[in-house]
């Protein structure tokens, strides 16, 4: 059998996918968390009266400036619960925390594999119920807008961390 098309990339392929897709939603849920965080300051920080009575804004910039931040606040608590920060990094958590899972499953046939120096029936068994998993996966999670910029930038990570030679390749 032809070494690059042994029936064992299937495995590697959806292991490598998975980890494309752990590094993708680690990528999205970092940047949500900071849009969270600033918003959350800036509210905090235009809630604070001791923060309003600094010296600071008593002048004309800082009065403009104070007015500013105060707009951006209220602008902000409008707008904080329709786009829904908090529900999206739930649920993108949960999404990744299941994907390492799979991502781990994988791992763990990678493992067998080279150490039994085969891929048998067993193995493939293993595989399927991995696969079931993904299908749940596709199930909860399908994201219609792929921000192609950084799923590009994720591929080059895990190629690098996983490149094909990094592979067992039984014989038969």
């Amino acid at each position: 059998m032809d070494r690059l098309n042994h029936p064992v990339w299937s495995v590697y392929d959806e292991y490598r996918t998975a980890r494309l897709n752990i590094r993708y939603l680690e990528k999205q849920l970092k940047s949500l968390q900071r849009k969270n965080f600033w918003i959350e300051f800036l509210l905090a920080i235009s809630a604070s009266s001791s923060v309003a009575g600094l010296w600071l804004w008593e002048n004309a910039i800082g009065g403009y400036a104070w007015k500013i931040i105060g707009l951006i606040a209220a602008f902000l608590a409008i707008l904080k619960p329709i786009v829904k920060l908090t529900e999206k990094i739930q649920h993108k958590s949960e999404v990744l925390s299941t994907y390492r899972g799979l991502e781990h499953e994988l791992h763990k046939i990678k493992i067998l594999i080279t150490q039994y120096n085969k891929y048998d029936d067993s193995l493939k068994k293993q595989f399927l119920a991995a696969l079931d998993l993904k299908g749940e996966l596709i199930e909860k999670y399908t994201e219609e807008n792929i921000d192609q910029k950084l799923r590009n930038e994720c591929e080059k990570i895990v190629y690098t961390e996983l490149p094909p030679n990094s592979f067992f390749i039984p014989e038969d």
